[in-house]
């Protein structure tokens, strides 16, 4: 996770601000029209907000139930067991029988559809929509010169979902939804380093992958990196004298928001008219007030479209004490 501003913690301003309740899952298509529902939650590999307190799948289950979603986009979820060379304290903390316990229990809510990356911090996307395809998972590192001072990778994997209005025809339109998850350190305090490198190698994929029978693509992940625009200048400079602390070193802009952006890519947030269970704050009306314990949003929904396909009908944020990231 990437160290932001002073630790604020998600806990704090979450739950000061008054989060509204998430609403039911809107009914099925109007007129030939498709609801979709994703969450999206970096669960810090189930050890907990501190890192060092392993978490039951039953309580993460009891988050992710109640939100209907059809697609579930988790990062920070790997297999287990740990190695030798896993980090502390998560070396130590990790739950590796309770991992199995919760795919069980997603299974059990209708998750059938379970894909993973491969890389050692993984994603795991899960729907209940069926699969029409996947791609192998494939690393977004290894094309750029800071991979050899890089203690991990981070990959990717499509999946091409079935949407309901045709889920037994082969002619039936479908989403793609990527798994992944960019990496923490970026390397350099500016554009041209690692995220950048990342997603320049996603977009490719997307290019080569993509099927031309999806309506739309789906990006939900902790990018790691905040958005300048997002807050006020006051705001900001604080952000921006924590990201140049030696023992963080990270940039005020990555890059990654142009690229995806100039690649057709909108954020949800963004979206004018969708619904929000949380208080507006200037500059920006439609970022939550947090999702990471620094107290900022490094945590994005973006979807691209190009044929007009698509609404964004609400973006919600989940209080939640069970990890560093709050579910969106």
């Amino acid at each position: 996770s990437s160290s932001s501003s002073s630790s604020s913690s998600s806990s704090s301003r979450a739950s000061s601000e008054a989060l509204g309740a998430v609403p039911p899952r809107p009914p099925g298509g109007v007129e030939g029209r498709v609801t979709l529902r994703v969450a999206q939650w970096n669960i810090n590999c189930r050890c907990g907000i501190d890192c060092r307190s392993a978490q039951a799948a039953s309580d993460i289950l009891e988050v992710l139930c109640p939100l209907e979603a059809d697609v579930l986009l988790i990062q920070e979820a790997p297999q287990g067991p740990t190695n030798e060379w896993w980090p502390e304290p998560w070396k130590s903390a990790f739950p590796t029988q309770a991992m199995r316990d919760l795919e069980s229990g997603l299974k059990d809510l209708g998750y059938n559809v379970q894909l993973r990356t491969h890389c050692a911090n993984s994603t795991l996307l899960c729907s209940k929509l069926p699969l029409e395809a996947a791609t192998p998972s494939e690393s977004l590192d290894d094309d750029h010169s800071f991979r050899g001072s890089m203690k991990e990778e981070r990959a990717a994997l499509l999946a091409h979902l079935r949407l309901p209005a045709g889920a037994n025809s082969a002619d039936s339109p479908l989403v793609a939804c990527y798994a992944t998850h960019l990496h923490h350190d970026n390397m350099v305090p500016g554009w041209g380093g690692v995220r950048e490198a990342e997603v320049t190698a996603l977009l490719r994929h997307w290019q080569a992958h993509a099927s031309p029978k999806a309506r739309c693509g789906i990006l939900a992940t902790d990018f790691n990196q905040s958005r300048r625009g997002d807050y006020s200048a006051k705001d900001w400079s604080l952000i921006a004298e924590a990201l140049g602390k030696p023992w963080v070193r990270q940039p005020e802009d990555d890059g990654v928001a142009d690229l995806l952006r100039g690649a057709g890519w909108r954020c949800a947030f963004d979206a004018p008219a969708a619904a929000r269970n949380w208080p507006s704050r200037p500059p920006s009306t439609g970022v939550p007030p947090v999702s990471h314990w620094t107290g900022t949003v490094v945590d994005y929904p973006y979807v691209v479209d190009h044929q007009g396909f698509v609404e964004v009908l609400g973006v919600y944020l989940v209080y939640s004490p069970l990890s560093d990231h709050l579910p969106i």
